[in-house]
């Protein structure tokens, strides 16, 4: 199931978070590939956050650095879409996007 997908798969260059195979797993998406992986197990609510500070991707799980991908080259512009939720069971809340200058 995908939490978030953003950028366009033709350039190679989308990202997304996502719910692995595997109960409790959560995966940085990148094209064609699952670039890393979280065991978060629990029945808790948790905090994501994936932040792009060029070029490192860092994902943070309740306000902690889980994983960081060095050298991501990702499509941030305004032309994409961001879908949401895809594939599902249960509820999103309170999602942000924030872009920095």
């Amino acid at each position: 199931a995908t939490l978030f997908n953003y950028g366009t798969e033709a350039a190679r260059r989308g990202f997304g978070l996502g719910l692995g195979a595997r109960e409790g797993l959560v995966e940085i998406r990148l094209p064609e590939v699952t670039v890393a992986s979280v065991d978060v197990r629990s029945d808790d609510w948790h905090h994501y956050c994936l932040a792009y500070d060029p070029p490192a991707l860092t994902l943070f799980v309740d306000g902690s650095n889980a994983t960081t991908i060095a050298n991501a080259s990702l499509d941030t512009g305004n032309t994409s879409s961001l879908v949401l939720g895809e594939g599902l069971t249960g509820a999103l809340d309170e999602l942000y996007v924030y872009a920095a200058t």
